[in-house]
């Protein structure tokens, strides 16, 4: 009965827009304060917030986060669309597939999904509806594609998920690699699918020549060199995760020196949006452990279990 009531307590301070993390340290407080009483609370709460975030696996999350920061800053979003297009223009819904595309490769730099689907709607979707784009397959499929920054590797997310379940970071965001690819592919299918049917929603597709194609091709090579620099050192043993994502953030840098964009304004925000994003995470992590403690002490889990496990 007191889990279910921790449950209410903690949906209704999410349904009033209480933080999530604060939502949910309050309610973990309030369960064990029910259950135990203060002696309790303050057991765990002079333990509890040092060892939920003194975790050297979650070293990544700043690192990765700042990465996005120099990544979007740099402007490169624009040359990956703008090339994923000339590649794919010809074909009905060319720039379509181009956002998912860039998109894609946007995930595999950025770590976040935030920065990625805040981007794409910035560079894709206003292009693709000039273009002649029903606002119902640009905003749409923008919505969607951003979100694969939380599956392609480097994820912020799948960094979270590894440390809340105990399991390798590096493998964890190794194991990302082919389910996003999939999704991605899966995402483009569709959007071909739905434009055979509705041919009207998307407009035809324009030709380019090989020229252009080749010389577009070059904006894709410090992307993929920034993900080859973050993925493949995790996938090949040569760095440890905190290691990649460090030189990611490095590397973050240099793209966004490279296009001249590294000004005192620039660099100040990106480092204030990594803190502020930064602390958010880990107050959701701290959070997250305090309720734990409390469904230990109440032995939720192996009465569950022990129900389930007694069924026919």
């Amino acid at each position: 009965m007191s889990v279910l009531i921790v449950l209410v307590v903690m949906l209704t301070l999410l349904l009033i827009r209480v933080p999530v993390g604060f939502a949910i340290a309050i309610a973990g407080v309030f369960g064990l304060f029910v259950h135990g009483g203060l002696s309790d609370v303050l057991g765990v709460l002079q333990s509890a917030p040092a060892a939920a975030v003194s975790s050297y696996s979650l070293s990544p999350i700043p690192l990765f986060i700042l990465m996005a920061q120099f990544v979007v800053a740099s402007g490169v979003m624009d040359d990956l669309f703008r090339a994923t297009q000339v590649w794919v223009g010809r074909i009905r819904g060319g720039a379509g597939i181009a956002a998912a595309g860039a998109g894609a490769m946007f995930a595999a730099v950025s770590g976040s999904s935030t920065a990625a689907a805040a981007t794409l709607a910035h560079t894709s979707t206003t292009k693709m509806i000039d273009s002649g784009y029903s606002s119902r397959i640009s905003t749409g499929l923008v919505a969607v594609v951003g979100t694969l920054a939380a599956l392609v590797p480097p994820s912020i997310i799948l960094v979270f998920y590894a440390v809340i379940a105990e399991e390798s970071v590096g493998q964890v965001l190794v194991a990302g690699f082919v389910p996003g690819a999939l999704v991605t592919l899966a995402l483009v299918a569709t959007l071909v699918v739905f434009i055979k049917i509705n041919p009207s929603s998307a407009p035809p597709g324009q030709r380019h020549a090989w020229v252009d194609k080749l010389r577009n091709l070059r904006s894709a090579g410090p992307v993929l060199l920034l993900f080859a620099l973050v993925t493949g050192t995790v996938y090949f043993g040569v760095a440890t995760p905190t290691e990649a994502a460090a030189l990611g953030a490095v590397g973050g840098f240099a793209l966004l020196a490279a296009r001249k964009r590294a000004n005192w304004a620039t660099i100040k925000h990106a480092v204030t949006e990594t803190i502020s994003s930064s602390v958010m995470i880990l107050m959701i992590i701290l959070g997250a452990h305090i309720p734990g403690y409390f469904i230990t002490s109440t032995r939720v889990t192996p009465t569950l279990v022990g129900f389930v496990s007694s069924l026919h």
